[in-house]
C-alpha cells in the first residue's frame, strides 16, 4: 500500500486508461471506494457522457444552421421576395398603409401566405435586410433549434449609418415605427412550396419576436422560424446596389430579379399584383404602370443588375440579368472597370482601323484623279495598228 501511495504522489498524472489519470481517480473516489471501484465507476460515467455527446453531435449535424454570406450582402427568404409581403411603395407614399387581417397575399409559384398586420413597404424591407445581416455576423452557422430566438444588440446610430439614413428625429421615428410594424405581424405559410417560408405545423410567426429600444441601445430578437426559412432558400441582396436605387418599385424589382435563376417572362398583371400595386382601372393608369416598370428597368441596367429588360407586345415583363448581379460590390466594380477598359480598347482599335481605311480610300482616290488628269501615252505599235485599221 505504501508503494502505491508513493507512486501516486510521484506521478499523479499517470494515465490508467484512455479517459482517466490516476490523479483523477484519487480525486473523484468516494469515501470507502477502492481505486479499482472508483476507476470502473468513472469509466462508465465518462463513456455514458461520450455517447450522449456523440448523439448530440449527430443530431446537430442534421439540423439547419444559420446561413452565412459575404460582407456587403444581406438576404431574405425567397417567400418574402416572391410575394406581396413587402409592397413596392416607400415611406414617402402619401396613401395610408393598408391593414391586412388574415389576407392571402399574391405569391409567385405554388403555395400560400396569409398575413395579418399593417402593410409593409420598402423601408421596412431595408430595415429587415440590415437586421438580418447583423444576425448573420453574430450567429452565422449556429444550429437552428426549435423555440430558440436569436438576438442582436446595436443602436440607432449604427443602423442609420448602415442603411444610409440621416441621423435626425424623423429617422428615429421612422425606425421605431418600422420596428413596431415588423413586430406586430403574423405570417402563416400554408405550403412549403411558398418559397422556403414553410412551417410544417402551420404555425404563424412574427418577423421580429420582440425588441428593446433604449436611448443608447437597441436589442432585437427574431424567431428561429424566420432563419429556418433562410436556411431552406434565400435571395442574396447586394446592399450597395440596393441602396443606390430609388426607393420604391426599383428596389422591389431588384430583389425580385435576383431571386429567379430561370428569368422567365411574367404577365404585367401578375407583376403588378406581386408588387402590391393597385390594379389599373383604365388605360391611363395602365400606361403609368408601364412607365414605372420601364423606369425601374433603366435603373437596374444602370446599376449593372440587368443587361436588358422591357415589356413585350403581349404585355409580359422580360429581363436578362448580368453575370455580376449577385457578386460582391468590389467584384462588380472590378468587372465593370475591366469591361469599360475592354470597350475602350475595342473603340480605339476600331478608330485606328477606320483611319487606315480612310487613308487607303483617300490614296486610291488621289491616284485615280491623277490618272484621269494625265492619261498614259499610247505605245507606238498600238497607234500604228489603229491608224491602219481606220484607213
Amino acid at each position: 500500500m505504501g508503494n502505491t501511495s508513493k507512486n501516486t504522489t510521484a506521478n499523479p498524472g499517470k494515465v490508467l486508461n484512455d479517459f482517466l489519470t490516476r490523479h483523477e481517480v484519487d480525486q473523484n473516489a468516494r469515501p470507502g471506494e477502492s481505486r479499482e471501484e472508483a476507476e470502473k465507476r468513472l469509466m462508465a460515467e465518462r463513456q455514458k457522457q461520450s455517447v450522449k455527446q456523440g448523439e448530440k453531435q449527430e443530431w446537430l449535424d442534421t439540423v439547419d444552421r444559420m446561413p452565412v454570406w459575404k460582407n456587403g450582402f444581406s438576404a431574405l427568404p425567397h417567400g418574402l421576395v416572391r410575394s406581396a409581403v413587402f409592397s413596392s411603395a416607400n415611406h414617402t407614399t402619401t396613401s395610408q398603409r393598408r391593414y391586412h387581417l388574415n389576407t392571402v397575399l399574391s405569391v409567385i409559384g405554388p403555395g400560400e401566405i396569409r398575413y395579418t398586420g399593417q402593410e409593409l413597404r420598402q423601408d421596412d424591407k431595408h430595415l429587415l435586410l440590415a437586421l438580418t445581416d447583423l444576425m448573420r455576423r453574430e450567429h452565422g452557422n449556429k444550429p437552428l433549434v426549435d423555440s430558440e430566438a436569436f438576438s442582436v444588440t446595436t443602436n440607432a446610430s449604427k443602423l442609420f449609418k448602415v442603411m444610409g439614413w440621416l441621423r435626425n428625429a424623423r429617422s428615429y421615428k421612422r425606425l421605431r415605427d418600422s420596428l413596431s410594424r415588423l413586430n406586430a405581424t403574423e405570417m402563416l405559410v400554408v405550403s412549403n412550396a411558398a418559397a422556403a417560408m414553410a412551417d410544417q405545423k402551420g404555425r404563424g410567426f412574427s418577423i421580429i419576436q420582440d425588441y428593446d429600444f433604449e436611448p443608447r441601445s437597441l436589442t432585437v430578437r427574431m424567431p428561429h422560424t424566420y432563419f429556418k426559412a433562410l436556411a431552406t432558400g434565400f435571395t442574396l441582396v447586394n446592399m450597395a446596389v440596393f441602396e443606390s436605387l430609388p426607393v420604391g418599385f426599383a428596389r422591389w424589382l431588384h430583389t425580385y430579379v435576383c431571386s429567379h435563376k430561370d428569368q422567365k417572362k411574367i404577365s404585367l398583371t401578375a407583376l403588378i399584383n406581386h408588387a402590391g400595386l393597385s390594379a389599373p382601372t383604365n388605360s391611363t393608369e395602365l400606361a403609368k404602370r408601364r412607365q414605372t416598370i420601364r423606369q425601374a428597368i433603366t435603373e437596374l441596367v444602370r446599376a449593372g443588375v440587368l443587361r436588358n429588360g422591357g415589356i413585350d407586345k403581349t404585355d409580359r415583363f422580360f429581363y436578362q440579368r448580368t453575370p455580376d448581379a449577385l457578386k460582391a460590390p468590389a467584384t462588380i466594380a472590378k468587372a465593370r472597370a475591366e469591361r469599360e477598359a475592354q470597350e475602350a480598347r475595342e473603340l480605339q482599335e476600331q478608330a485606328e482601323a477606320d483611319k487606315k481605311r480612310f487613308e487607303q480610300v483617300e490614296a486610291d482616290w488621289r491616284a485615280a484623279e491623277e490618272a484621269a488628269e494625265h492619261p498614259p501615252e499610247m505605245p507606238v505599235k498600238d497607234a500604228d495598228h489603229i491608224e491602219r485599221r481606220t484607213e
